[in-house]
């Protein structure tokens, strides 16, 4: 049977390097992960003043959309005419 060898010291020199090399690229990964989360958060401020203003434009068009069909009542006679021409042009 061969002798064993055992060396204590060396290993736990190896062993610190490790650490040291394992906490730097923590201390790297962390960085990387807070540089996106800033990027994403000022990605999602910009998405939401989009959202925000295409909500009050669509409201604002709903509004006057409602209030022009109000004001323009056309006659019967012009809407069964319409309705005709309609008809006419969904035929194959």
């Amino acid at each position: 049977m061969r002798r064993l060898e055992l060396d204590f010291h060396r290993t736990a020199a190896q062993a610190r390097w490790l650490r040291i090399g394992l906490l730097a690229a923590g201390i790297a990964l962390v960085g990387v992960v807070l540089l996106r989360y800033e990027a994403l958060s000022k990605e999602a401020t910009v998405w939401e003043a989009k959202l925000q203003d295409l909500t009050q434009l669509a409201r604002r068009k709903t509004v006057a959309l409602g209030a022009g069909a109000r004001e323009s009542k056309a006659p019967p006679e012009e809407i069964k005419r319409a309705n005709v021409v309609l008809e006419q042009m969904t035929v194959p």
